[in-house]
């Protein structure tokens, strides 16, 4: 080999090195790019555990409020007409259903003209409250008058945000279809939590 001149190895060598670089660049890149992956899911499965805790938290404070009886200030107002009164909701428990009391009158009744019955309270978030009943009469005279069997199916929904009570009476047959007339009637009223409500003996 003349003095100068540069062996075939190193040239080899040194038209390598670019190449191994490159090859390091692009493995350091893919780990990298792993690296991200792998932090958006920690990313991912943190903010899961999160939002499955809070959840869980909802849905503890939705138990603890649905296992103790709520009293409201109502109020009923239609044409000229005006009337207060106190409603009371029971939740349902593992030996006792639903129960629902207005100024302390028990609304699932029966005698001799029929019955009426709350099938259903159920609470939902963020702050509603859904109420079912249904009222069956039975064939009555009154004043001469005959009136035949009827129900009526009622559905009340309470926001205890604003205090609005809505409700959906149903009418169908009887002395109050003879008179209200067959069909759906609609109603409002206002119902806002009792401050300083004591637990009922009921």
């Amino acid at each position: 080999m003349r003095p100068g001149q540069i062996s075939p190895e190193r040239v080899e060598l040194a038209s390598q090195q670019p190449q191994r670089q490159a090859v390091k660049k692009v493995r350091l890149r893919g780990r990298l790019k792993w690296v991200g992956f792998i932090e958006v899911l920690l990313n991912i499965l943190s903010m899961l555990k999160k939002s499955y805790l809070a959840f869980a938290l909802l849905v503890c404070s939705l138990g603890v409020q649905a296992s103790e009886a709520l009293v409201f200030d109502c109020q009923r107002r239609e044409k000229d007409y005006s009337e207060k009164y106190i409603m009371k909701i029971v939740p349902a428990s593992s030996a006792s259903k639903a129960k629902v009391y207005l100024d302390d009158r028990d609304l699932d009744r029966k005698d001799e003209g029929g019955y009426q019955t709350v099938t259903s309270v159920q609470f939902s978030a963020p702050a509603y409250i859904l109420i079912l009943m249904e009222t069956r009469f039975e064939r009555v005279l009154v004043d001469g008058i005959t009136y035949s069997a009827g129900k009526v199916s009622t559905q009340i929904t309470l926001n205890r945000t604003n205090g609005v009570l809505k409700k959906t009476d149903t009418i169908q047959g009887g002395i109050l279809g003879a008179n209200l007339g067959n069909g759906t009637h609609l109603s409002e009223e206002l119902c806002m939590p009792k401050v300083g409500a004591a637990p009922s003996a009921h």
